[in-house]
């Protein structure tokens, strides 16, 4: 028979997570990237009368972005001197 009772969550896992993670460093260029992003998008969003959540996600994408290729470069960077 089955039962209509919502089976217990199992937060056993998100536990383990959390216990993994680190703080999160923010170098200053990052920070001031960030900022100036925010304030652009939120500017742009008054000026063209549109969500302002679309500007900020579209910050939010350069930001990782950003980050993405930073990590890129670094990788590709420290592969080149490995092989010589």
């Amino acid at each position: 028979m089955q039962s209509n009772q919502p089976e217990p969550v199992k937060a056993d896992w998100i536990v383990n997570l959390l216990g993994r993670v680190k703080a999160l460093e923010v170098n200053p260029h990052e920070e001031a990237l960030t900022s100036i992003l925010v304030e652009q998008a939120l500017e742009n969003a008054k000026r063209t009368a549109t969500n302002p959540g679309i500007s900020l996600a579209a910050a939010f994408d350069l930001i990782v972005a950003a980050e993405y290729y930073t990590k890129l470069t670094k990788i590709v960077s420290l592969t080149k001197r490995l092989a010589v």
